[in-house]
């Protein structure tokens, strides 16, 4: 009888453990609602009512040494997880860009050896649980854009921005995935409402820097001689842009992003042109009509703070900014954060930490908004 009984006690043990290690979720007691969350609205609101959380910011980049995708999550923007491949045939040379749309994140990628655009989605519920992104989808045929593509919803639409041939150019859809498409739209001198400027010379080997703030969107781009400008558009037609306006006198060595705090000011990231320094310069808008802005100093975020790359932004819009970077040494990717504190972002940026990951371009940063 007591051997019988031991082989029972060894028979459950050996099950719970092999529970244990089959289990794909951070099964902790603050996020165990994980393993029976469903994708669903009522579900997801269940989750929030109950103060539980999903991981919120998602950093998306190429591999340093391969050209698939990877990705890393976190739930605090402070600490993040290991590197984990999409586990399909995404494969790029540059960098990604990311947004959520419903229940779904969307990636998207320059073609390694083609000038497409293709996509790739995974539920938000599933982002940890190594399960892999959908397989590839034509977004955009033949653009040949210089650099990695950025992307946005605005009022309602998908954007799809990048500089080719030192233009900018965009398309735009009701869905994420693009078809049906309207584009794809250049923007040029007779762009800025009837009113004649200089064109936008974007620099084709820099990502554009897109957010929307105070209902209309900004686009952040590096000319050609390396100067930070920016135009803006109440709409997204192709002929209600404003005028091009520089960035005070910055320069860039690397591609911009840019978030929203609170629709109370936008957030610049770039590596400085000869220090590799990694800034953040701040811009309120200070006209409604022209979205004309004001930009404080360039802020080098942390004495260990370099890059040649774009870095990717995020914010949750409640306590915490994070920035995602490749350190321009060694390809590793790092994070660095700071808090809002009643309503203000602070400026002491300090290290976070995640646990593996490297690239050779830049990176996505996104916070999936639960």
């Amino acid at each position: 009888m007591k051997k019988l009984s031991f082989i029972l006690v060894l028979f459950i043990s050996l099950y719970s453990c092999n529970e244990e290690v089959v289990s794909d979720i951070d099964l902790t007691p603050a996020n165990a609602v994980q393993a029976e969350v469903q994708e669903t609205d009522g579900e997801q609101k269940e989750l929030l009512e109950k103060n539980l959380t999903l991981p919120v910011f998602t950093t998306f980049y190429r591999g340093r040494r391969t050209d698939g995708l990877y990705y890393n999550t976190s739930r605090n923007g402070r600490v993040y997880g290991p590197s984990t491949p999409f586990w399909n045939n995404g494969r790029t040379n540059n960098t990604p860009t990311s947004i959520r749309h419903g229940n779904n994140i969307f990636v998207y990628h320059r073609g390694r050896r083609t000038g497409d655009i293709f996509g790739q989605a995974i539920n938000v519920n599933k982002i940890e649980r190594n399960v892999g992104f959908d397989d590839n989808f034509m977004a955009i045929p033949d653009q040949n854009p210089g650099s990695g593509p950025s992307a946005v919803k605005f009022d309602g639409k998908v954007y799809m921005f990048y500089a080719t041939g030192n233009r900018i150019a965009y398309w735009r859809s009701d869905s994420p995935f693009f078809s049906p498409r309207e584009g794809v739209f250049v923007i040029t001198t007779a762009n800025f409402r009837g009113q004649s400027f200089g064109l936008p010379n974007a620099d084709d080997s820099k990502e554009l820097g897109l957010v929307v703030h105070q209902g209309r969107l900004y686009c952040f781009y590096v000319t050609d001689n390396d100067q930070l400008m920016y135009i803006s558009t109440d709409t997204g037609n192709a002929n209600d842009w404003d005028r091009p306006s520089a960035a005070n006198f910055n320069r860039s060595k690397s591609g911009l992003s840019a978030v929203s705090v609170l629709d109370n000011e936008i957030l610049v990231t770039f590596a400085g042109i000869t220090t590799n320094r990694l800034y953040v310069i701040r811009a309120t808008q200070t006209n409604a009509t022209t979205g004309e802005l004001s930009f404080g100093n360039a802020n080098w975020i942390n004495s260990n703070a370099y890059t040649r790359n774009v870095a990717g932004i995020a914010t949750n819009d409640t306590y915490r900014v994070s920035i995602a970077a490749r350190v321009a040494q060694t390809g590793a990717i790092r994070i660095w954060k700071t808090d809002i504190v009643n309503g203000q972002v602070q400026n002491n940026w300090t290290e976070g930490s995640i646990s593996s990951g490297a690239t050779s371009e830049g990176v996505s940063h996104l916070y999936l908004g639960f």
